[in-house]
């Protein structure tokens, strides 16, 4: 179920759903990317020809590189998306562990996206469009 800004309850499941989670600014990187703060809730577009990394670094880095930040939080996201044609893979930074079916970390194909959800310090939940 998600609860818009207005207080509208919007069933699971549904399309409605679906797009009330998606986050409404923009980042777009042409290059692999360690993620910083500016990136938390944000839709990240890697628009790269080659095989590109965007790299979960550990909360204590996260927070130096724009902190302050509490260091664990379930709100913490990243949503990135595999815009260009060169694949896209989350890899962890130092001390981070990343979590997701079958060990998967890459997105599977151009345009499609996968979320990293902060589940504990340190520790992230990578789900979408893995392979």
């Amino acid at each position: 179920m998600a609860i818009m800004q207005n207080g509208d309850v919007i069933a699971p499941g549904t399309l409605a759903a679906d797009l009330a989670t998606i986050p409404g600014e923009l980042q777009r990187y042409t290059a692999s990317r360690i993620a910083g703060v500016e990136d938390l809730g944000k839709l990240i577009l890697m628009n790269s020809a080659s095989a590109n990394t965007f790299t979960i670094p550990s909360d204590a880095t996260l927070a130096s590189r724009g902190g302050p930040l509490r260091a664990f939080s379930p709100m913490k996201r990243f949503v990135v998306c595999q815009f260009g044609a060169g694949q896209t893979s989350f890899a962890a930074g130092s001390g981070v562990t990343l979590r997701s079916e079958s060990s998967f970390v890459n997105i599977s194909a151009q345009y499609l996206a996968a979320m990293a959800l902060n589940v504990g310090p340190n520790e992230w939940l990578l789900i979408g469009r893995l392979a």
